[in-house]
């Protein structure tokens, strides 16, 4: 029962996500959300369920949201999952910008994991 709601939970944040995304005005080539769907993708990033979580640092990057950088870095930090590390590396290289930049560069430096490592360098240099 218990799983049952929170997977009725997990639906509905990715919709009201979804729908906020779809509602949002574009400015030149990045997007800029409006607040509800700002505030649904951190929370989002942020969330325990791990569907979500990924669905969420995904459409970060696919939308180019500068403002969920510190999130994602937060998010880094304190995710031990591999393949979710290496999405939001990605997501860091989509997203682009000084910000961005400055994040990969913290993350080389304190990372221990090889692969990862071996990622953020080969993304780093690419970013503008």
């Amino acid at each position: 029962m218990k799983e049952r709601i929170n997977k009725t939970a997990a639906l509905i944040l990715a919709l009201v996500f979804i729908v906020g995304l779809q509602t949002s005005t574009l400015a030149d080539e990045k997007s800029s959300l409006n607040k509800k769907a700002l505030i649904n993708l951190i929370t989002g990033i942020n969330s325990e369920n791990a569907g979500v979580r990924k669905s969420c640092i995904y459409f970060s990057g696919k939308y180019k949201v500068e403002e969920a950088v510190p999130f994602l870095e937060f998010a880094y930090e304190n995710n031990s999952s591999e393949s979710e590390r290496l999405l939001i590396l990605r997501t860091l290289y989509e997203i682009g910008g000084h910000t961005s930049k400055t994040v990969l560069e913290k993350i080389l430096v304190k990372e221990n994991d090889v692969k990862l490592k071996n990622m953020c360098a080969a993304i780093w240099p690419a970013i503008n």
